[in-house]
């Protein structure tokens, strides 16, 4: 009589995971909600038409004080309430009840000393190596915020800007893409599955032109654009939505050196002041020599425009001066630097770059 094959007893279920939270789960609409509930006299109560930024805490503390016959220009409480939520939501402010995200506004994460370090295990050259990353990633972070002040100062991108802001407020509310605005906005879900309209179809085309006629990757708000970096190698493939046009394409071999070569250097930058001029771009872009004076007139003019969206529309006495010692302040710059940034953001913005004589390209 042959034997019964023993039954094989099915594996018992694997345990569920565990997901441990190592620190509190904050919801931005919640305390957002609260925040407003907390101070329902101050302009964050509502959801404005323009995007709300918070202050640097050294600006609060100054703008909160009387000065002289001069009252607080701003209630401390509320503003500092409102930097600690955008600093838990690594955000730089608030637009339409959502958290305005630019990384380029946001003080980067503190690098953990040799002692931490060692202690998870790093050897020293690996550690050479990672602090070597990450000082050339901050060059690189401060490069791009230079373009960002150059284009903020450009009047041609200010005016292309100031249009696509019109059109995208004429288009009806359940057809406008979602912010941030890249090559492949959404719409809001409410619309799903719906079609988009053409008036939205040709709004998000002319969208996609205008980022790469600008060598941007999207926008954050109107007036936060994210700029391209430099894709080295190139991780993406022929065709891919993301792939930017704007730029100058170099195809290096690995046996050539790139740097301290002069001759290629000087033919790279020639290239970019050619395709410069084929897309009717300012020469000045190219290479953009002064980018760490265009990065300050970047913090100076996004600084001095969020503290400009606290007064009302006839400012107090003695308010320009109050708003430089807090510009000052904020920024950790002199007030010389300050009022000298101003300036040349003014000059630049009327299109008078090249009578800039700090900003002028120097002559190779």
């Amino acid at each position: 009589m042959p034997k019964s094959k023993a039954k094989t007893r099915p594996s018992p279920p694997a345990p569920p995971f565990t997901l441990v939270a190592t620190s509190p789960v904050r919801s931005w609409p919640e305390e957002w909600d609260a925040l407003r509930r907390q101070h329902p006299a101050r302009r964050m109560a509502s959801d404005t038409a323009e995007p709300l930024y918070c202050l640097p805490e050294a600006a609060i503390d100054l703008l909160a004080r009387s000065h002289g016959q001069t009252s607080a220009i701003l209630d401390a409480s509320a503003e500092q309430a409102f930097l600690e939520l955008c600093n838990a939501h690594h955000a730089v402010g608030c637009w339409c009840g959502r958290p305005v995200v630019f990384s380029l506004l946001t003080a980067p994460t503190p690098f953990p000393s040799a002692d931490q370090l060692q202690a998870l295990g790093w050897e020293p050259q690996e550690q050479l190596l990672i602090r070597r990353l990450t000082r050339e990633s901050e060059e690189s972070a401060v490069r791009l915020k230079g373009y960002v002040g150059w284009l903020l100062t450009e009047p041609a991108f200010l005016a292309q800007v100031r249009q696509l802001a019109e059109r995208w407020r004429a288009l009806p509310e359940g057809q406008r893409p979602v912010f941030p605005l890249g090559r492949l906005s959404p719409v809001p879900a409410s619309l799903l599955p719906l079609a988009a309209s053409p008036e939205t179809a040709a709004f998000q085309a002319d969208v996609r032109a205008f980022l790469d006629h600008w060598g941007l990757t999207q926008l954050a708000t109107w007036d936060l654009p994210e700029p391209q970096g430099p894709l080295l190698p190139n991780p993406l493939p022929p065709g891919a939505p993301a792939l930017p046009v704007h730029g100058v394409h170099l195809v290096l071999p690995l046996h050539y050196p790139l740097p301290g070569d002069d001759n290629l250097l000087r033919r790279v930058l020639e290239f970019q002041r050619q395709f410069a001029r084929e897309q009717g771009l300012d020469e000045s872009l190219a290479g953009l020599p002064h980018h760490r004076a265009y990065a300050e007139m970047f913090d100076v003019l996004h600084l001095e425009q969020s503290i400009r969206s606290r007064v009302a529309e006839h400012p107090p006495h003695g308010f320009v001066t109050r708003m430089e010692q807090a510009l000052s302040a904020g920024l950790d710059i002199s007030l010389a630097a300050v009022r000298q940034h101003r300036k040349a953001i003014a000059a630049c913005q009327r299109g008078q770059r090249a009578q800039v004589r700090r900003l002028r390209p120097p002559i190779r």
